[in-house]
C-alpha cells in the first residue's frame, strides 16, 4: 500500500513539474513575440519618422520654391509665408482670426484692384468682345467718321446709329469727378453711407437718402444736377471741388434705432407739380412710430420749411410704397398684403398678393386703374384697383426668386423686373412671357434697383459685388462693368444710373455712382 501510495506522488509530481515546465516555456515564447513586436515597431516609428522628415523638408522647399501643400482646415497666407487654422464665420470680427469670409474678403479685394488696373487703361475683355459682334453692318474697327458716311450713304439705319452711339459712350465711360459729402452748409451732418437714390423723369434732381455717422438718425436730401457737368474736370489746385451737385435742402428725420429707411418715391400733387414732394417708408418692428412719411415743399425757389406728415396705419413692417400718378393716393406693401390710402381721408382698401409680402410696387401712367405688386414669392402680380379684398388678380407672371424691383417701360406692354438672382427679366404683358434677359448682375437676397436711360435704351445696374453693369435693353448684350471705386460692403452697396442728359440738358450724358459718402461721376 506504501510502495503504491509514494508511486501515485511520484506520479503526481511528473506530472506538474512537466505543466510547469510547459508554462515556462509558453511564458518565454510570448516574451521573444513581445519583443519582437516592440522591435517591429521601432523600425515603423523609425521609418515614419524619416518619412515625416523627408515630407517636411518637401513642404519646406515648396513653401520656399513658392508652391503651398494644401492642409485640411488651414490657410497659407503667400506674404506671411505661415500656416493659419481657419476658424467659423462667427470669429470675423475678430481682424487678427483667419475665417473663411475674411478669405474670401480678401480675394475679391485683390479681384477689384487687379479690374481697376485693367478697367482705367481701357484694356476691358469686355470692351472687346462684346461691343459688336461681326454679323453687324457696323463693324468693331470702324470710327465716328465711317459711321457717319455709312449713315449718310443709307446703309445704317438711324436705330443702328442710335445704337452705336449708346455702345460706344457706355463702353468708354471714365470717372471725372469725385464729391464727398455734399451738404448745403458746413454745418450740415456728416454722411455716413447712401441708402437710397432717385431722380426725376428729366435727371435734373436727385433725392438721397443718407445714413449719418455717430448718430440714429437719417437724411433724406435733395440735390441739383449741373447741366454741364462733363465739361467740368477736376482741378487739384483749388480747394473747392467743381459745383456739379448743389445741395438745396436735407430733412434730418430723427428715429429710433429699430426704424430705418425702407423705400423712398416722389409724390406730386396734381395741383402743385412744381415743388418736389417724397414719400417715404421705415420699418419699425414694436410698431408704435410712424411709418409712413409725407414730406412736402423740397423746392429750390421758396425758403420757408420743409411740411412733414407722418402716418401710422399699425402696420409692424412696411416693405415698399409707390405713389398713384392720377388721384392723391399711395400703395404700401405690408406683410403678406397690399393697401391703398387716400392721401386725404385716409381711407384704406386692401388687395392680397398670394400671402406673400409685395417688395416692390408701380402704377401704370396711362391707366390709372393698374397696380403691379412684386413679391418675395416671385409673382408679378397686375391689380385692378377698383376690385379690392379677395377677388382674382388681373394677370401673374412668375419668376423662380423674389422681385426686388419693378419698371414699367414706355410702351406699357413691356414691364422690366430684376429677382434675388440677380437676373434682369423684361416681359410682355400680352403674350405673358419673358422677351429679354439681362445677365451678369451679382444678388442673393438684398432689395438692389436698377435705372432706365431717358430713350430707354440702356439699363443699369449694381450688384452685391459692388461691381456696376449697363447692358443694351434691346440685344441685352452688357456694354460696360464698372469695378467699384471703394472695396466691397455688406452694409453699403453702390446705386449707378445712366442718363444721356443730366440736368435736362442733351448730350450731357454720363453714370452717377452713388458709395458710401461720395459720388462718382463718370463721362
Amino acid at each position: 500500500m506504501a510502495r503504491q501510495k509514494n508511486k501515485r506522488f511520484r506520479g503526481h509530481e511528473t506530472k506538474a513539474h512537466e505543466v510547469k515546465s510547459h508554462k515556462q516555456l509558453s511564458w518565454k515564447a510570448s516574451w521573444e513575440k513581445k519583443l519582437q513586436f516592440s522591435s517591429q515597431l521601432k523600425d515603423q516609428d523609425a521609418s515614419s519618422s524619416s518619412s515625416l522628415s523627408e515630407t517636411a523638408a518637401s513642404t519646406s522647399s515648396s513653401v520656399c520654391d513658392g508652391s503651398e501643400s494644401d492642409i485640411p482646415g488651414f490657410y497659407y497666407d503667400k506674404e506671411k509665408k505661415a500656416y493659419f487654422k481657419i476658424l467659423p464665420n462667427t470669429m470675423s470680427g475678430v481682424s487678427s482670426f483667419v475665417t473663411k469670409e475674411s478669405i474670401k474678403c480678401k480675394e475679391n479685394e485683390e479681384q477689384r484692384l487687379a479690374d481697376m488696373k485693367q478697367y482705367l487703361r481701357g484694356q476691358s475683355t469686355l470692351l472687346q468682345t462684346a461691343l459688336f459682334t461681326p454679323s453687324e453692318i457696323i463693324q468693331r474697327n470702324s470710327s465716328l467718321t465711317e459711321v457717319l458716311q455709312k449713315f449718310q450713304c443709307g446703309r445704317v439705319t438711324c436705330e443702328n446709329f442710335r445704337s452705336y452711339i449708346n455702345k460706344h459712350r457706355c463702353s468708354t465711360l471714365q470717372p471725372e469727378l469725385e464729391i464727398i459729402n455734399p451738404g448745403p452748409h458746413q454745418n450740415s451732418p456728416k454722411l455716413d453711407s447712401l441708402q437710397k437714390l432717385l431722380t426725376t423723369s428729366s435727371r435734373d434732381y436727385l433725392i438721397c437718402a443718407w445714413s449719418l455717422k455717430s448718430s440714429i438718425a437719417q437724411c433724406v436730401q435733395l440735390l441739383s444736377v449741373s447741366d454741364n457737368f462733363r465739361s467740368l474736370k477736376p482741378n487739384f489746385e483749388e480747394t473747392e471741388a467743381p459745383k456739379s451737385f448743389k445741395a438745396i435742402k436735407s430733412l434730418i428725420v430723427t428715429q429710433p434705432i429699430f426704424k430705418k429707411i425702407s423705400s423712398l418715391c416722389w409724390a406730386k400733387l396734381p395741383n402743385n407739380e412744381a415743388s418736389h414732394t417724397v414719400l417715404y417708408t421705415a420699418t419699425c418692428p414694436i410698431g408704435y412710430s410712424p411709418t409712413i412719411v409725407y414730406a412736402s415743399n423740397f423746392d429750390i425757389t421758396t425758403n420757408s420749411s420743409t411740411n412733414v406728415y407722418e402716418l401710422n396705419l399699425g402696420f409692424k413692417t412696411v416693405w415698399s410704397c409707390a405713389w398713384h400718378n392720377f388721384d392723391s393716393k399711395f400703395s404700401v406693401g405690408a406683410e403678406r398684403k397690399c393697401h391703398l390710402v387716400d392721401m386725404a381721408t385716409r381711407r384704406t382698401w386692401t388687395y392680397y398678393t398670394h400671402n406673400s409680402d409685395p417688395l416692390s410696387q408701380t402704377f401704370s401712367i396711362t391707366n390709372p386703374h393698374k397696380m403691379y405688386n412684386g413679391t418675395r414669392g416671385g409673382s408679378i402680380i397686375v391689380h385692378d384697383i377698383r376690385c379690392p379684398g379677395n377677388s382674382r388678380s388681373q394677370k401673374e407672371m412668375r419668376q423662380k426668386h423674389g422681385i426686388s424691383c419693378l419698371r414699367l417701360l414706355h410702351d406699357e406692354n413691356y414691364i422690366m423686373a430684376n429677382d434675388f438672382s440677380g437676373a434682369i427679366m423684361n416681359w410682355d404683358q400680352r403674350m405673358n412671357r419673358i422677351v429679354r434677359k439681362y445677365k451678369g448682375l451679382v444678388n442673393s437676397h438684398y432689395q438692389l434697383p436698377f435705372y432706365l436711360d431717358e430713350l430707354e435704351s440702356v439699363v443699369c445696374g449694381a450688384g452685391s459685388d459692388s461691381y456696376s453693369k449697363l447692358w443694351d435693353v434691346q440685344t441685352g448684350t452688357i456694354l460696360q462693368s464698372i469695378p467699384p471705386p471703394c472695396p466691397a460692403a455688406k452694409d453699403s452697396f453702390p446705386i449707378s444710373i445712366y442718363a444721356q442728359g443730366w440736368g435736362n440738358s442733351q448730350g450731357n450724358s454720363g453714370l452717377i455712382m452713388g458709395i458710401k459718402n461720395l459720388f462718382k461721376v463718370y463721362c
